[in-house]
């Protein structure tokens, strides 16, 4: 529902430095990296989709040529350009394993345009799902798809591009991310888009991506969890978390969405299975000072239309506030929500089912959290592309 009602463009996100790697500046585009030594800081430490886990492309054997054959390559990144080169003597090995520093090594490489990055998400806005990059390849696809996509001159184009070290999963193995700002020469219309990295094999893996833009928000904390959020309209909001875990599949946790403004205890007959409204369902009202009506689910929205779908809509358990007060649907209304299994409640309970999906996927509150709710969750990032000029 998240994604069917609110305006498509999305979300900020911040993620942890930590020990080991090197500080890379691009002096411009195009231009070669240079490499400064970091000083090591102190490491803190802490389910996808069905559709996108048929989706993800198996990890090769090897940490060789990957560009897939089946792919084409978009506007900007040339065939040559696309396949990790062989590390020197002094790179990773060809299976880093869960060697931290391996993976360092294997990460700087993508940095230093030694090897690719391979799209493994679906959600990726501009980039092609299961196409490699090289950090050149990626920066020309990337600014090909926006001149595309807006037109012209009008057309942001990558302006920045910083990574970052975190620990999805608390489990001491780094993942990485990347953090890709957009604008205009004028700086009139920023975007950042992040992008989770995980290593297979000794590959390179985006396993998760967010974007930053608009009416809406995302964060990524140092554990690899996503919160995000933003607005459908003057009295609709949503918030919700979602992970990529240790083993680099994507999780998702909650999402709430809150209607501020109807006049009756309702379900909105278009949050209903088609087929489960009887003609006489009323339609909902609004009201200024009207009802809060929160709505949380614990599942990812399966493609509209489909059977998992009208499933998805029975799942979600509603909490309807007057104030601070719980107040609940007419009881004809009630029992019709009843019969469709609907969950009725209190925030209570539903704070009890939140901090169960939370223990599922072995996290702690304190994880869970945000960068703006809890400042320690949010490590810097590390520059190391500019735009000259």
């Amino acid at each position: 529902m998240f994604k069917q009602m609110m305006k498509k463009k999305v979300k900020r996100i911040a993620v942890i430095l930590a020990a080991g790697l090197s500080t890379l500046a691009f002096a411009g585009c195009g231009a070669a990296p240079v490499v400064q030594p970091a000083a090591k800081p102190e490491i803190e430490v802490e389910t996808e989709t069905e559709t996108e886990a048929a989706a993800r492309p198996e990890a090769p054997e090897t940490s060789g040529e990957q560009t897939p054959e089946s792919a084409e390559a978009p506007d900007g990144a040339s065939a040559e350009s696309a396949p990790a080169e062989t590390p020197s003597a002094d790179g990773p090995s060809a299976d880093a394993g869960e060697d931290p520093e391996e993976l360092r090594k294997l990460f700087q490489s993508f940095l230093e345009d030694k090897a690719s990055l391979t799209i493994s998400t679906l959600k990726s806005e501009y980039l092609t799902f299961d196409q490699s990059y090289t950090f050149s390849a990626m920066r020309e696809a990337l600014n090909a798809a926006l001149r595309e996509n807006w037109g012209g001159d009008q057309a942001p184009q990558l302006v920045s591009a910083s990574w970052a070290e975190i620990d999805c999963g608390n489990d001491g193995i780094p993942e990485f991310a990347l953090s890709l700002e957009m604008d205009t020469a004028e700086r009139t219309n920023t975007m950042t888009d992040y992008y989770i990295i995980k290593a297979f094999n000794g590959n390179l893996l985006a396993v998760e991506w967010e974007e930053d833009y608009y009416r809406s928000y995302a964060e990524l904390n140092k554990y690899g969890v996503i919160s995000s959020g933003g607005s459908g309209g003057a009295a609709i909001h949503y918030s919700g978390y979602r992970m990529v875990d240790a083993e680099g599949m994507p999780q998702f946790i909650y999402q709430l969405e809150l209607d501020s403004a109807i006049k009756e205890p309702i379900i909105s007959r278009y949050s209903l299975p088609e087929s489960a409204v009887p003609d006489s369902y009323p339609e909902e009202e609004f009201a200024e000072e009207g009802i809060e009506r929160d709505i949380y689910s614990f599942a990812e929205a399966p493609e509209y239309g489909t059977p998992e779908y009208d499933d998805y809509l029975l799942s979600m358990s509603y909490v309807f506030l007057d104030g601070e007060k719980t107040v609940y649907p007419e009881k004809e209304m009630m029992a019709l929500y009843d019969s469709l299994g609907i969950t009725i409640t209190d925030t209570a309970h539903v704070q009890e089912m939140i901090d169960r999906r939370i223990a599922e996927l072995g996290l702690t509150k304190e994880q869970l959290a945000s960068p703006s709710e809890n400042a320690d969750n949010a490590p810097p990032w590390v520059m190391f592309y500019e735009e000259a000029g």
